[in-house]
């Protein structure tokens, strides 16, 4: 099977009659700084309250040939850490009765481990491992100054 994109946005709508997809706020940069007498200790955040949804579209290899598969999302830090939930999001990709199939996945928060560049992982599942297939990069900037 192929992976042909993967995006984050704050929100995907499926047109139930066509199943197009319109994906709607695509998120590249999120800044936060802090609010009016509120003070709060950076090291004391990890997870922010940003809703955000990662839209994955897989393929068959050959469009003749129906596939099954096993695909995972990952959020890793700045620094290469895997970090959020300990049970990472996984689902059936299911190209058996269509050719393509696509995966939408929604966060209500993302883990929040500093400031930096952050690499939303899709994973494929291929010989009883798990395998980067794709990365999309979201900028967390927190502006407490």
């Amino acid at each position: 099977m192929q992976h042909l994109w993967s995006i984050l946005c704050q929100q995907a709508i499926v047109n139930q009659e066509t199943q197009t997809v319109s994906l709607i706020e695509i998120v590249e940069r999120i800044q936060f700084g802090r609010l009016p007498a509120v003070e709060i200790e950076l090291s004391s955040i990890d997870a922010l309250p940003v809703a955000v949804t990662l839209v994955t579209l897989w393929q068959r290899s050959d469009p003749e040939q129906t596939e099954t598969g096993r695909g995972r999302v990952q959020i890793k830090s700045p620094s290469g850490k895997i970090i959020g939930n300990p049970q990472p999001l996984e689902y059936d990709i299911n190209l058996a009765d269509a050719a393509r199939f696509r995966a939408i996945a929604r966060f209500m928060n993302l883990p929040f481990a500093g400031s930096g560049t952050y690499q939303i992982a899709t994973q494929l599942m291929e010989n009883d491992d798990w395998h980067d297939i794709a990365s999309v990069s979201v900028e967390i900037v927190a502006d407490l100054g």
